[in-house]
């Protein structure tokens, strides 16, 4: 059970950050698999039904930005 929610959370990263940056999966970039990392634990360690926020809110952010405009293959994508 446990870990078919980390599975899950993992694929919802993935696709999320393709949505937001234009990312691809796989790839080679070690900043996009830090921020799945990033996601994954969040995700995990706020399961509960009222989700709280955290200083990562804005990291997760900040990481995101970064993606979208300094990877050679999402920043062909960005308008």
């Amino acid at each position: 059970l446990e870990d078919d929610l980390i599975l899950d959370f993992i694929a919802s990263a993935k696709e999320y950050i393709a949505s937001a940056t234009g990312l691809t999966f796989p790839n080679k970039s070690a900043r996009a698999a830090m921020c799945v990392n990033a996601f994954v634990a969040h995700w995990y360690e706020n399961r509960e039904i009222a989700g709280t926020t955290s200083n990562l809110d804005g990291v997760l952010t900040t990481m995101i930005n970064q993606l979208k405009y300094t990877l050679p293959e999402a920043a062909h994508n960005v308008e």
